[in-house]
């Protein structure tokens, strides 16, 4: 039924059944889905839910919703409209590929700079150690050689030692 066919107050005095008076246009209106009755009021029974009460849930009356039916029919419906969108979910996935590519590249990078890192402080460590090694070779020498000269005197033993600590510790 169009609008224009709808009783109004005026001309029947009541809406009928199934039907609700709207203010704003002045008709009387079918009822909202879910609702039935005089000035639709009645939600509808268990199992029919949805506009003029025609449709069945398939579900318990405690999950069946009289507006809309059962929760788990409108998660199908969901469903089967989205099928079609696995055009549209492509991009989504072709950017969690680029996603794991930049994030496992930039985990190689890192790792890769911290062997580099390791290598090249361990040379320069090397290095180091090995010029320390020659330094205390070189006071190593020196030490005899003071001993040496100092060995006319009486207090060499005593001297000698000190004389090469202080050197070596004071050139490091």
């Amino acid at each position: 039924m169009g609008l224009e066919n709808l009783p109004t107050k005026e001309t029947s005095g009541l809406c009928s059944t199934d039907y609700l008076w709207d203010s704003k246009k002045s008709v009387c209106k079918e009822c909202d889905a879910g609702f039935y009755g005089i000035n639709c009021s009645e939600p509808c029974r268990y199992p029919n839910y949805g506009h003029e009460c025609q449709n069945q849930c398939n579900c318990s009356k405690t999950a069946c919703d009289h507006k809309i039916g059962c929760p788990i029919e409108i998660l199908n419906a969901i469903t089967e409209s989205s099928k079609g969108d696995d055009k549209r979910r492509q991009p989504s996935e072709n950017n969690t590929i680029v996603i794991v590519a930049t994030l496992t590249t930039g985990f190689l990078l890192v790792i890769v700079s911290i062997i580099v890192v390791t290598k090249l402080l361990k040379r320069h460590f090397s290095r180091r150690i090995l010029t320390t090694e020659r330094n205390i070779d070189s006071f190593v020498v020196e030490c005899i050689m003071r001993e040496d000269r100092a060995s006319s005197r009486e207090s060499a033993v005593n001297y000698a030692p000190r004389v090469c600590y202080e050197t070596l510790y004071s050139d490091i």
